[in-house]
């Protein structure tokens, strides 16, 4: 007589149970949307995706970056002409996060990690593209960073929101550089605002 191998659905239940249910029970979901910013130019928007389990000293994130133009000094901007930086990407990061005044409302936060750019770096150490009509067809490598897998640093501070504080409202900057690891490093800037929800 055959014995069946197969799985029973009770124990698969409870693996799932055990393994899964804990993490998303004690995780933190959050999104939002910001600016990113060149020189001290707005030259896109960013609208970051965010997963932290309950002790939130680690952070997953995944945010679109729309493709960046810079308005190249000399007036040029009157004359609707833009400088293209980057086009249109996702980037993935993984960070070390640490909160500072856990008890208070307003709390400190510094994270450090590692950053993936899916936006073609550019070879060499290019110098930026010539100005062209905003609306043209964006360039179609990353200018500002030569390699897909950087650095990255963020500092800002969250807000406690309800009695509770199931919510938390985050503001912060982020900057993503491969620290000289390759001569095209400019270095990419991102201040973002996310609104983060704990599961229970």
């Amino acid at each position: 007589m055959k014995t069946s191998t197969k799985p029973r659905p009770w124990l698969i239940s409870a693996l799932g149970m055990i393994v899964v249910g804990p993490v998303a029970q004690a995780a933190s979901l959050g999104a939002g949307a910001g600016i990113a910013s060149y020189h001290n130019q707005v030259t896109g928007t960013v609208v970051p995706l965010t997963f932290a389990p309950k002790s939130e000293r680690y952070e997953l994130g995944l945010t679109w970056y729309s493709r960046q133009y810079q308005t190249p000094p000399g007036g040029s901007g009157a004359q609707n002409l833009k400088t293209n930086l980057v086009p249109g990407q996702l980037v993935a990061t993984f960070a070390r996060r640490w909160l500072f005044l856990r008890d208070h409302r307003v709390q400190p936060l510094l994270a450090f990690g590692f950053a993936y750019l899916s936006a073609t770096p550019c070879s060499g150490e290019p110098d930026l593209p010539p100005p062209a009509p905003k609306g043209s067809v964006p360039v179609a490598c990353n200018y500002l960073l030569g390699t897909h897998l950087n650095f990255t640093e963020q500092g800002g501070v969250r807000i406690g929101l309800g009695e509770r504080r199931d919510y938390h409202l985050e503001i912060t900057a982020r900057h993503i550089s491969n620290g000289g690891l390759d001569k095209l490093n400019r270095g990419q800037n991102a201040l973002q605002v996310v609104l983060n929800r704990q599961l229970k």
